[in-house]
């Protein structure tokens, strides 16, 4: 079986649309789990993408959730 694509931090960034700071946060969490070069530098594969991609979505559901529960019913329907 042939190794994983590895990914620079650049492309990593440019694939998931996240910040470095965030990049560094969630490596911290645990959510993504680079692998250093020999020279130091990070370097991610596909699943980590797809783990931040995930991580977005739910975030995104998250927030639309407690939007929907602030506006209430009559908000919902247009109602104000």
């Amino acid at each position: 079986m042939s190794e994983p694509t590895k990914l620079g931090t650049g492309t990593f960034i440019h694939r998931t649309g996240i910040t470095t700071a965030k990049m560094r946060e969630l490596e911290a969490a645990g959510v993504i789990h680079p692998v250093r070069a020999d020279s130091g530098w990070r370097q991610y594969t596909e699943s980590d993408v797809q783990a931040v991609l995930r991580y977005l979505a739910k975030r995104q559901r998250r927030a639309a959730a407690r939007k929907a529960a602030m506006e209430g019913p009559a908000d919902a329907a247009g109602g104000r």
